[in-house]
């Protein structure tokens, strides 16, 4: 079991390639999508529902993270002498806990929003998100924040920064909750 646990922190440990680089692309992707969906809207005057297919990108990113982890870390983790089924094991683990919570944010959380106040719900919900973004962003740029921001992000495990992803699921979750208990159905 604790050879199992290695290959789990062998895996925190590589933050770019489990949190960092899937959160830029699908970031991207959304933006790209959320453009597309709403010059249709606007196009068509909101005549024709748009189904963009984004959370299909999902899948193909978690694709080019598993297949660039196993390149990037299998040869590494033989060669200090993990056997192959400790690390697909750990492997596996790992995985099943990063999916779940991005299960959470996506599965549930954004489903109940949309179950409980439709489409506009969700332009409301990604309306402020990107306004509160815009916000720390500009103050962060006005005085002066992003060396200590990236310096305490560079301190940080994919384990540590994962651990400040529970109490957001939990609430995402009791969220979720709140709003399918009122959503119509």
């Amino acid at each position: 079991m604790k050879r199992i646990a290695s290959v789990m922190v062998m895996h925190a440990r590589d933050w770019m390639t489990w949190l960092l680089g899937p959160w830029i692309v699908l970031g991207a992707t959304f933006v790209i999508c959320l453009l597309i969906s709403l010059s249709i809207d606007l196009l068509w005057r909101g005549s024709i529902p748009v189904y963009s297919g984004a959370v299909a990108c999902i899948a193909v990113v978690m694709l080019a993270v598993a297949i660039g982890t196993v390149l990037g870390t299998f040869p590494f983790a033989v060669g200090f002498g993990t056997r192959r089924s400790d690390y697909l094991l750990g492997t596996l683990a790992w995985s099943v806990a990063y999916c779940a919570s991005w299960a959470i944010l996506l599965g549930l959380l954004l489903g109940s929003i949309y179950q409980r106040f439709g489409r506009t719900g969700e332009f409301f919900l990604f309306g402020i998100v990107f306004l509160l973004l815009s916000v720390f962003v500009l103050l962060s740029s006005y005085w002066q924040w992003w060396g200590t921001i990236s310096g305490w992000l560079v301190q940080q495990t994919a384990a540590t920064l994962g651990l400040w992803l529970v109490p957001v699921m939990t609430i995402f979750a009791l969220a979720s909750y709140a709003l399918l208990r009122k959503a119509t159905v």
